[in-house]
């Protein structure tokens, strides 16, 4: 496959990475980042914008909530690849089209499974272990373009909230960008493989701010796996006391085998 340049859009620890990779093989690289993904913490330590100077990678600043084909095309030719990774914005047919086929996403979870945005904070909700990393084309849909590059695997019963499992996705992450950058330049095209529609799974976006408050009517269980899903790298579930709001982390369960009155 002929590669001219690439565009990388969105805001991930995995930008830094895969820039990286690009710069090191000599492809003229742009990055388009929004000003959410700039200021946020992606190593516990560093926000992205720390670590892309820390590189010294440029990138280009879209502080609008609509990414439109004239903040683009500047950078597109017909052997430009576009990779999306947590874009904030909706990639429309006009952008699709801009790319000839070219325009990809990396999803953090085994499509057509956990679509959408919602990530780990959903599974473990559900109590849901299963892993994976995905490579697929970019369609009109919300995840749900041909897969081009996969990876499956397990979440260890260690892990409990949301950091346990970006963390432990830390290593696939780099693999998959590793194996994209070599694949690419051996494909003739870009492999297709459909989503099965029959299992998928669409998880919107969560915001602690909005949904984490906890219903005490839930079972100790379920609050305990919502308090989980609210926890690090998040401000963590909420609830009142002494009509004080308070952010609650690390629950546990504690079991007693005193059968007490509910008095």
């Amino acid at each position: 496959m002929k590669i001219d340049n690439f565009i990388l859009i969105g805001g991930h620890r995995m930008l830094v990475d895969l820039s990286k990779i690009i710069i090191e093989k000599n492809y003229p690289l742009d990055l388009i980042i929004d000003q959410f993904h700039l200021d946020m913490i992606i190593d516990n330590q560093n926000t992205l914008k720390e670590k892309l100077e820390a590189e010294n990678i440029k990138y280009n600043v879209i502080c609008s909530n609509k990414l439109n084909v004239s903040d683009l095309i500047k950078y597109v030719n017909i052997d430009t690849i576009g990779i999306s990774i947590s874009s904030p914005w909706i990639l429309n047919r006009a952008i699709i089209d801009l790319f000839k086929g070219k325009l990809l996403n990396i999803h953090t979870s085994n499509l057509p499974k956990n679509r959408g945005g919602g990530g780990y904070s959903w599974q473990i909700m559900m109590r849901d272990m299963s892993g994976g990393i995905c490579v697929h084309k970019v369609d009109e849909g919300i995840d749900s373009g041909d897969i081009v590059l996969s990876e499956k695997f397990k979440y260890p019963r260690s892990c409990k909230i949301p950091l346990d499992f970006n963390n432990y996705l830390e290593s696939y992450e780099r693999k998959i960008v590793r194996d994209l950058i070599k694949n690419i330049e051996l494909w003739s095209e870009f492999p297709s493989i459909k989503q099965d529609e029959t299992i998928a799974e669409y998880w919107p976006r969560l915001n602690t701010k909005e949904h984490g408050y906890i219903d005490w009517s839930w079972t100790g269980k379920q609050i305990k796996y919502f308090m989980d899903a609210f926890d690090d790298p998040y401000s963590g579930a909420k609830t009142f006391l002494n009509d004080d709001q308070v952010y609650l982390k690390r629950g546990e369960i504690i079991l007693n085998e005193n059968d007490f009155h509910p008095f």
